[in-house]
């Protein structure tokens, strides 16, 4: 039991990085705020580099942990780091010099400056991330069926289907750096869905392309299911459907489970096979 709606196939947009020239890109999930250098206090974002540091092997030797203060043995491996860039080595990461993403590979979305220009506040470049992603733009009556981290399947271009989970629900824009809902109509004031799925090469074959989205409700096996067209509401509340018996009827109380494409979930003294009456 779900819901279906149109989207599109494409990468999820990071948002804008103002940077200078020449930059490094590292991993990490806090972007750079500050200088990191021998004088500064302890913090999360010196844990980062090092962590860097220590993977890309310029603290071999030199005991290095990845914890939140900046030693002596910090200032050598960031030097190291710099010698192999060839810049000039001052054992201090300047504010600007390092940009930090949670993925070491990006893909250049748009860019903000030309070559030659002046760099000022605006940003040099928008990236995205290289995995494929779905997005949709549901209706306001249809946002309840989307939930965080909730489970979709999406169907590709190509006909074939791919799980996927939501990622991320965000009002206002398409998110994916289009000024358009998957439909082709202006999207600004919607609530735009992202969807990470499962299988990546099954989706990079089928390529950026629009997609249908299934949201996956609650499912139940082995479920007795009759015509909605047959429930009787009952005085005091609640519901019953008459049971084909013979060459009579009789009115059977029953609890009504999931309901959907016009079929109703139903539990009570009733079997499976009986026929029931539909009120014309």
């Amino acid at each position: 039991m779900g819901r279906v709606l149109e989207g599109a196939l494409g990468q999820a947009n990071n948002g804008a990085v103002a940077i200078r020239c020449p930059v490094v890109l590292l991993t990490g999930d806090r972007p750079m705020w500050r200088d990191l250098g021998p004088d500064i206090s302890d913090g999360p974002d010196v844990e980062q580099l090092k962590r860097n540091l220590i993977k890309l092997g310029h603290a071999d030797g030199l005991g290095l942990t990845a914890d939140q203060k900046f030693t002596p043995a910090t200032v050598t491996a960031v030097k190291r780091w710099q010698k192999a860039l060839g810049e000039k080595q001052t054992g201090t990461v300047s504010l600007g010099s390092v940009v930090m993403l949670p993925q070491a590979a990006v893909r250049v979305q748009q860019l903000g400056a030309q070559l030659g220009s002046a760099l000022g506040a605006t940003a040099v470049m928008t990236v995205s991330g290289t995995d494929l992603v779905a997005t949709v733009q549901p209706a306001d009556n249809q946002l309840s069926q989307f939930k965080p981290n909730g489970r979709v399947t999406v169907k590709l271009a190509d006909g074939s289907t791919i799980n996927g989970r939501i990622r991320s629900l965000v009002h206002g824009g398409s998110g994916n750096g289009g000024d358009n809902g998957p439909d082709g109509s202006g999207g600004a004031d919607k609530t735009t869905v992202t969807i990470a799925l499962d299988h990546q090469r099954q989706a990079k074959q089928a390529g950026p392309s629009s997609v249908t989205v299934t949201v996956v409700g609650e499912t139940v096996s082995d479920a007795l299911i009759v015509p909605v067209t047959a429930l009787l509401a009952l005085d005091g509340g609640g519901y019953g459907v008459q049971v084909v018996s013979g060459a009579t009827t009789r009115l059977v109380r029953i609890q009504l489970g999931l309901v959907a494409d016009a079929k109703a979930q139903i539990t009570g003294d009733i079997q499976a096979g009986a026929q029931v009456v539909i009120p014309k």
